[in-house]
């Protein structure tokens, strides 16, 4: 596991001096670039999703406890009947 550590804490050294040796210029481009794969990304999932509900018609309904018939007296211990 140490070995591991090691390893990525080069591996974020080597990226953290190639990044800093970019001009700066090339480094707005690059944040600029990963921001609007980011939007691309996040706007395609949301209109998958939204094309996704779009088909199927949803009803939401009251949830109903399942209960098997030996089961009855511990339904009602759960369920508060109104007299």
């Amino acid at each position: 596991m140490k070995k591991l550590h090691e390893k990525l804490d080069d591996l974020y050294e080597w990226l953290d001096r190639h990044w800093l040796a970019l001009p700066l210029k090339k480094q707005r481009m690059f944040l600029l670039l990963f921001f609007a794969g980011y939007v691309l990304l996040t706007a395609g999932v949301m209109v998958s999703i939204w094309y996704e509900t779009g088909k199927t018609n949803l009803h939401i309904e009251q949830i109903e406890i399942p209960v098997r018939p030996q089961d009855e007296a511990i339904l009602d211990t759960l369920i508060f009947k109104q007299e």
